[in-house]
């Protein structure tokens, strides 16, 4: 196959990805105040027409533009009433859950403006912790006092004011704050708790530190991001940031406290176009995410971060391909559809799309509250603007209460927690696409996997010239039987990995696993049945380790490739141990039983090689000379060894002995008349290939299937004679 077929083949070749178990996301709609059909149903006696509020004119709304859920209700501020009040959809009442003083500020405001007429409680931006307190902000319109003025409401309704003590001016903001995501740990408690929130304009998102003393809140300080207008855009003050961390120790244990955050992002919804499935989610550890299929682009409105089996879940709006007329989910129109998102793959694991839309500059509101282990409450709350050309009819405020239930079991998602799981020649073969570059991905083998017939195949390693991704893979005392791929599919790279191999390159470890009658060949670079490099520094921080593994076959390689056994060569610090190599090796510029080439020190402790090697420059075991550092080491065969490996004839009774004493090793156990390993089961060949020492046994015959044969006549069969086993040709 010449090199441009070879491309073609790779981007033809595309088995399924690996099989494995899903959670089950259902997501049901326990009550809703929207849009159906272009009819409204607001909640009941608010209005949440804001106009364009001002210091001297704070605008007509009865109630914030923003809520939060908890307990079946939504909680907003109403400013008719001076307090934060509930909605029950299922009851329809309106109640009032807490009385705010109407503390009016007597100077305030850009360049210390004097405004006595404005009461301290206008505010929007509310919250919960993870006690059930409600944390909101006073003065929205005021861009200092916005930051600065908080109230906190315990569960009872007992309200504690509190002022922020960082200096305003130290945070460099600028304009009001509107909204403020979940906050991580109890407010009231001497460790607090943590939640992030944006500020019009300033391109920051401020860290509010909120501390107790275990009744009630007592200090708050707070901590900008640094600016990230190059990362968001405009982002304004309307984004409503979720903790990345579940706990405070999390946040404040993290590299940079004040960037443990999600940011959810869309456009401004004056200047951009109808922009659905774009929208992104922010992580700035990693910087920009890849788009979030599905996500519109209302910024505007608010998401929720929670977490399941380990892996996180962002809650905000959703727009799927069903929709018809997709300009009533635009920028400018507050969508209250759900869809709930994975964060490591960026899947809609679940969503609900059962409210069209509310009016324009409609501001909105993501909650999430754990009910239990499996089971989410999900709120959304948007309040509408004033009446607008495009929407005229259609003001007031708008909720619903959805039930997430999470069952089943977690995808694998190649953690070590969570490892991908293989069971297949198919898995096997598609492992190179779940493999993560500058990072260890875990595999766990779940069967043993027969490759006969598989012709086409690439190492999970690699394949493409780019040698940058670890792995750590638990054979769990399984077998690779028969792979002898024909064809060594690479990528377009000058340096693709041009052998078969079963894992191209190793950066990491693999234990517990078993090739059997395996076939390599090598007709560019190195070559060996388990990889062509073991070792190296494309991945740092590394440990290179085969353990509890034994590889049988045959490894052939060009007149000036570097072929072996089982590695090509050692490429940096690495060890083997518990292992066997019962192979043949052919031609090569370095062929070695085990190691072609050691380029770098190998530790080689209670292992054994079985081998017929030839080429330009042989070893039973390894070339490299001082690089081996080897302990406990046999080579059967005819041929040398570097210093540290005994070497003795086939079958010496001595050596096996010797090996069986091995903790590895049982005692009881030979394959192909040599010792075998504890966990290994010898009808993997398809025969009971040796099962005790009996050195007077006659000779039994077995077809290549493994079913005894009492007369053979004409083929391939395997004979067992006492403690050893052959293949013999048979014609009479």
């Amino acid at each position: 196959m010449n090199k441009t077929l070879r491309t073609l083949a790779l981007a033809a070749f595309a088995l399924p990805l690996v099989a494995s178990a899903q959670l089950e996301f259902n997501l049901e709609e326990v009550w809703v105040n929207g849009v159906q059909n272009g009819v409204a149903n607001p909640i009941p006696g608010i209005d949440g027409g804001w106009g364009n509020p001002t210091v001297s004119n704070p605008g007509t709304a009865t109630v914030s533009r923003f809520g939060v859920g908890k307990g079946g209700k939504i909680y907003t501020t109403s400013h008719k009433d001076n307090a934060i009040i509930t909605y029950d959809g299922l009851t329809k009442e309106v109640s009032v859950f807490a009385k705010l003083s109407p503390v009016t500020v007597t100077a305030w405001g850009e360049n210390n403006t004097h405004t006595p007429a404005v009461a301290k409680w206008n505010g929007t931006a509310i919250s919960t912790d993870d006690a059930g307190n409600i944390i909101f902000n006073y003065c929205f319109i005021d861009p200092t006092l916005s930051v600065m003025e908080w109230g906190v409401a315990n569960p009872q309704g007992e309200v504690t004011d509190i002022t922020l003590a960082t200096p305003v001016e130290s945070l460099g903001l600028s304009g009001r704050l509107d909204i403020i995501g979940h906050i991580v740990g109890d407010v009231t408690s001497e460790k607090g708790g943590i939640g992030y929130a944006t500020t019009s304009g300033s391109g920051l998102v401020v860290m509010f530190h909120f501390k107790g003393d275990g009744s009630k809140v007592t200090s708050l300080t707070a901590k900008a991001s640094p600016n990230l207008s190059d990362e968001l855009g405009a982002m304004g003050g309307l984004v409503s940031p979720s903790p990345k961390y579940a706990t405070v120790d999390e946040i404040l244990n993290s590299d940079a406290p004040e960037l443990a955050f999600y940011a959810p992002y869309g456009a401004d919804h004056a200047t951009s176009p109808i922009w659905v499935g774009n929208g992104y989610v922010t992580d700035f550890d990693k910087g920009l995410m890849t788009p979030l299929e599905g996500i519109g682009n209302r910024r505007y409105l608010g998401s929720a971060v929670f977490s399941y089996a380990g892996r996180q879940y962002m809650v905000r709006n959703y727009v799927d391909s069903s929709v018809k007329d997709i300009s009533i989910y635009s920028t400018v129109k507050g969508a209250m559809t759900i869809g709930v998102f994975d964060m490591k793959t960026g899947q809609c694991v679940a969503s609900w799309m059962n409210s069209d839309y509310c009016n324009s500059y409609g501001m909105g509101t993501i909650s999430v509250e754990p009910v239990d282990e499996n089971t989410f409450n999900i709120y959304t709350y948007a309040a509408t603007g004033t009446k607008d050309d495009l929407t005229p009819t259609l003001p007031g405020a708008y909720a619903a209460m959805l039930k997430l239930t999470v069952g089943g079991e977690a995808a694998p998602d190649g953690t070590e927690a969570n490892p991908y799981q293989i069971a297949t020649a198919d898995d096997l073969g598609n492992m190179w696409k779940l493999m993560k570059p500058d990072a260890q991905t875990y595999f766990v083998q779940t069967a043993d996997i027969d490759m006969t017939g598989v012709e086409e195949y690439i190492a999970p390693n690699g394949h493409s010239g780019e040698y940058n991704r670890a792995i750590h893979y638990d054979g769990q005392n399984h077998v690779i039987k028969n792979f002898a791929p024909k064809y060594r599919i690479a990528g377009v790279g000058d340096k693709a990995y041009y052998s078969t191999t079963v894992f191209g390159v190793i950066l990491g470890t693999v234990k517990n696993l078993g090739i059997v009658d395996a076939y390599s060949e090598a007709d560019w670079f190195e070559g060996g049945i388990l990889a062509g490099f073991f070792g190296g520094l494309w991945v740092p921080d590394i440990v290179h380790s085969i353990d509890n593994v034994f590889v049988t076959g045959k490894s052939v390689g060009g007149s000036t490739t570097t072929v072996n056994g089982a590695i090509g060569t050692t490429a940096d610090v690495a060890s083997i141990s518990n292992f066997y190599a019962q192979v043949t090796v052919e031609n090569g510029a370095k062929a070695g039983g085990l190691v072609g080439n050691l380029g770098a020190t190998l530790s080689l402790d209670n292992s054994y090689v079985s081998a017929t090697v030839s080429g330009t420059v042989t070893n039973l075991v390894a070339n490299g000379g001082d690089n081996l550092d080897a302990a406990n080491v046999f080579a059967f065969g005819s041929g040398v060894a570097p210093d540290g490996v005994t070497v003795v004839p086939a079958g010496d009774a001595n050596a096996i002995a010797a090996i069986q004493n091995w903790d590895a090793f049982n005692e009881g156990k030979l394959f192909n008349g040599l010792p075998a390993l504890n966990w290994q089961n010898t009808n993997v060949g398809g025969i009971g290939d040796i099962i005790v020492d009996s050195n007077d046994a006659p000779a039994v015959y077995y077809n290549l299937q493994g079913v005894e044969v009492a007369n053979p006549d004409n083929g391939i069969f395997i004979v067992r004679r006492g403690n050893k086993v052959s293949k013999e040709f048979i014609r009479k």
